[in-house]
């Protein structure tokens, strides 16, 4: 978005932060990643053999690192007030 409306939305979003108190560059550059992806791997038992059951390997869900987001809060919150924003004007006219 290049127009007026995100020109008002980023200085929306800078009065926020700047009312808030927050600095613009916490977290930039910065991204953090969720433990969401699950993959099924064999259980082990104490002996670090498979445990067999029915001729079958038992199998429990291991997370492993997954979603990467973002953790820069200007542009977060300048997301946020985007969404809302569309949200709003799009049940204004349903």
């Amino acid at each position: 978005m290049r127009g007026k409306r995100a020109k008002k939305l980023r200085e929306a979003a800078t009065v926020l932060l700047e009312g808030d108190g927050t600095k613009m560059s916490e977290g930039y550059r910065e991204y953090n990643q969720a433990m969401n992806r699950a993959q099924m791997v064999a259980a082990l038992d104490e002996n670090d053999q498979p445990i067999i059951v029915g001729g079958q390997p038992t199998l429990k869900p291991e997370l492993l690192p997954g979603t990467i987001t973002c953790a820069w809060v200007f542009r977060n919150t300048y997301k946020l007030l985007k969404k809302g924003w569309k949200r709003r004007f799009r049940n204004d006219f349903k």
